[in-house]
């Protein structure tokens, strides 16, 4: 069985202040009231500090709510479903709906997790108004589970040993990949600078490879037999136009795993200029 958000929960909608009026805002950030929006929620659950903040004429102005910490904001707009909590004492603007738990009817923390586990389904909802955007009513609107306070508070507390230790584990293979990412730059700084060995067996089992052999792993374009082969072929066609003329590659016509032959241009080169610039079977471009 399933009741609605709306009778467990008191949902207040916030409000945007005239952005244009210096009076309705503050740029001490110990006076006026900390004004959540969208992008304040983008680095982490807890709302601990605001862009902007509004003096108490914008409060009076769009009678925006005070919000104490623990506070839900949920987004109705833009990145919609996303669930955000207040960590201090703020209000918000009109994208965000402040979610408070009614007594003995609800648990924050459950509300969240709810939230959280509606959001894939949002989607469709949203796209039935003209801007993609949800409101309070149908927000308000949303199922909620007919349960007692005691059972959500008991699964609110074994989400969060859940949910923290996933957090954990995620932070050590974050952390094990900017240790691995350390350590495969510092190999190849070593090896480009010559501090390493010239004994290629050692570089076998460490992750990194010559140069030389790149394109073999990699696939990138590197000069070969029939390179050599086609590049004959278009000395041989302008040997008429003289000796002295010699096709040559730009960069339109390599490409990420292949060489691209059409249009190739001619130029003339001096034969100093010509021994230097030859390319020869294993070079990389």
């Amino acid at each position: 069985m399933s009741t609605k958000l709306k009778r467990v929960a008191v949902l207040v909608a916030g409000g945007t202040p005239k952005v244009d009026e210096p009076r309705f805002w503050s740029s001490d950030s110990k006076s006026g009231l900390p004004w959540v929006s969208i992008g304040d929620m983008s680095h982490g659950k807890s709302v601990l500090e605001t862009k902007r903040r509004v003096s108490d004429l914008g409060i009076l102005e769009k009678a925006l709510p005070h919000g104490k910490p623990g506070t839900l904001l949920f987004a109705m707009y833009a990145s919609v479903g996303a669930v955000g909590q207040l960590g201090i004492a703020a209000t918000w603007n009109q994208a965000l709906l402040g979610i408070e738990p009614v007594k003995n009817l609800s648990d924050s923390r459950f509300i969240r997790y709810w939230l959280e586990h509606l959001r894939p389904t949002l989607e469709s909802l949203s796209r039935s108004n003209t801007q993609d955007n949800l409101n309070a009513e149908q927000v308000g609107n949303f199922p909620f589970p007919m349960t007692s306070l005691s059972t959500q508070r008991a699964i609110a507390d074994y989400l969060d040993v859940e949910t923290a230790r996933i957090d954990a584990l995620i932070a050590k293979k974050q952390q094990l990949i900017h240790l691995l990412e350390e350590r495969v730059t510092a190999t190849i700084f070593a090896g480009v600078s010559g501090s390493l060995t010239s004994n290629r067996s050692q570089f076998k089992d460490s992750g990194v490879d010559w140069l030389g052999n790149v394109p073999k792993h990699y696939g990138l374009p590197a000069i070969g037999h029939n390179f050599e082969a086609q590049l004959g072929k278009m000395l041989d066609s302008n040997a008429a136009d003289g000796p002295e003329q010699y096709p040559y590659l730009k960069n339109t016509n390599v490409h990420w795993d292949q060489f691209d032959f059409t249009d190739l241009p001619t130029m003339s080169f001096d034969k100093s200029d010509r021994i230097r610039c030859e390319l020869r079977e294993g070079d990389l471009l």
